[in-house]
């Protein structure tokens, strides 16, 4: 028995670092904070699930680990303030949003709980509000999470946002059985799942979303390894030379735009600066805002039509769309 439940840990302590490694490489590659939300998030999860083996296996640990959780339960309460932190930065930066300042004011009003309860009495009552409380403002975040999606137009949802959408509803569903779970085992000390640092409903919940992530990180850098197109020689030749570095200055369009609108090129600046746009691709960004047609694209850049293609190709592979209208509504919503 010790012996599978050792191999567990270990499984699942890999797991979660898979994604991890593959935001993290994302990220350096893009430098989009979601990513590194998201590698931070898994690097909780492993940080407690290596907590969670060593109170299994090695006695002395488990005695103290218990002891802290009953006094001064200091990093199961950072693990939750961390988790829940870039669980909201992740549905801020998909949805294009900024989740209400009340949210934020029960997270802190979370943490100030979870500290305050040490000084109750040690019952299994202390322990079920710990990781009750918790459960709860995960439910929240997820159901207003939902509620913002629910709000997006079919057209404009990208493939993140549909992505997240599963999450989210995985997670009340997920935490709603961890409420009923921990409400029979923390009660009931001769039950076979009687709850002493970990939670089979939790345990589904990481592993479901962590395969998920798995699976949408590799579509993401197989994406990103497509944007460089075959051609790239032919199309470095009809880029200027300063195209390798982010620039804005060196480019008319965008002089132009600072001079009619500072706030607007201000937004359009921070916009290619986010999404990692190069000078050419903020040249076919400024026209496809505009409406113009790929042709149309071509021809006032005096490119072929194949290469401004590709390019429009890697700006919605940069800005994870699927069409023009969800481009035009991503840039519409960005918050500069």
């Amino acid at each position: 028995m010790h012996g599978l439940l050792l191999i567990y840990n270990v499984f699942l302590i890999i797991l979660y670092c898979v994604p991890l490694l593959l935001a993290f490489l994302i990220y350096c590659k893009g430098r989009q904070n979601i990513y590194l939300y998201t590698a931070l998030l898994f690097a909780v999860f492993a940080l407690d699930e290596i907590v969670i083996c060593l109170t299994e296996f090695i006695p002395w640990f488990s005695s103290f680990y218990k002891r802290i959780m009953f006094t001064a339960p200091t990093f199961k309460t950072i693990v939750y303030f961390l988790s829940f932190l870039c669980m909201i930065k992740i549905v801020e930066w998909i949805l294009h949003c900024s989740l209400p300042i009340w949210l934020y004011i029960g997270l802190v009003g979370l943490i100030l709980f979870l500290l305050f309860i040490p000084g109750m009495k040690d019952s299994s009552t202390k322990l079920w509000l710990y990781y009750t409380a918790c459960s709860i403002f995960s439910i929240i975040l997820g159901i207003y999470g939902l509620y913002h999606y629910r709000k997006i137009p079919n057209e404009q949802r990208t493939a993140s946002a549909n992505y997240l959408h599963h999450l989210l509803l995985l997670m009340v569903i997920a935490y709603i059985s961890v409420i009923c779970e921990d409400s029979i085992t923390l009660f009931n000390p001769d039950s076979i799942l009687y709850r002493n640092t970990r939670s089979i409903s939790e345990d589904c919940f990481r592993i479901t979303v962590t395969i998920m992530m798995v699976i949408f990180l590799i579509r993401k850098i197989f994406a990103l390894l497509e944007s460089v197109p075959e051609n790239a020689e032919n199309i470095a030749n009809e880029l200027p030379v300063s195209d390798t570095d982010f620039n804005m200055d060196s480019n008319p369009i965008q002089r132009e735009v600072s001079k009619d609108d500072s706030q607007e090129y201000s937004k359009f600046y921070l916009f290619c600066k986010e999404y990692m746009l190069t000078p050419r691709e903020q040249d076919i960004m400024l026209l496809l805002l505009d409406n113009k047609s790929n042709t149309e694209i071509s021809e006032e850049l005096v490119i072929s039509l194949g290469t401004a293609k590709t390019h429009i190709h890697n700006i919605y592979s940069k800005t994870d769309v699927k069409k023009r209208q969800q481009l035009i509504e991503t840039y519409k919503n960005f918050d500069a």
